[in-house]
């Protein structure tokens, strides 16, 4: 029997700018299972979809770029530290009686700057060094030695 077709799926000269108008509306772009679930339809479709019709796999990418700027920025902060409100509010009776609001520095991370510069500097901060050695490496083996170390001791 014949798969029925999902009417929701069918591709229409819009769908590039209904794309764009979500990942603005997003403020922050969208993974390919998000904009599935807005547009209606399946994961599969999307992927179709960016091969089928190269404007909306160019929308789509345009879109991952600004995720990854905003990531970027964020362990950029996390790595340089930063500053932001706390807002505490206290409550009597269901009535807000006291509102308090401090700024706090969130201190650097270690481990966010070490990621950073890895990516940034990666020949200077890499985990694997390479270490060149110039010069000639002489072992000598004490064969007499060995031998010796070899032979059961029988005394």
């Amino acid at each position: 029997m014949a798969k029925k077709k999902n009417p929701n799926q069918r591709w229409h000269a819009g769908i590039p700018d209904i794309v764009r108008r979500l990942v603005a509306e997003s403020e922050g772009g969208l993974t390919d299972t998000e904009l599935a679930k807005k547009l209606g339809v399946t994961r599969q479709t999307i992927n179709v979809w960016k091969k089928k019709y190269p404007e909306f796999a160019e929308v789509l990418a345009k879109s991952k770029g600004l995720i990854d700027f905003r990531v970027e920025e964020s362990l950029y902060k996390r790595a340089i530290g930063y500053e932001y409100k706390e807002t505490e509010i206290t409550y009597e009776n269901g009535v807000e009686t006291r509102r308090v609001v401090r700024i706090k520095y969130a201190h650097p991370d270690a481990n966010a700057c070490r990621l950073w510069l890895q990516n940034r500097l990666p020949d200077k901060w890499r985990d694997k060094q390479v270490i060149e050695h110039t010069g000639a490496i002489t072992t000598w083996l004490d064969l007499y030695a060995v031998a010796d170390r070899a032979q059961p001791n029988t005394e």
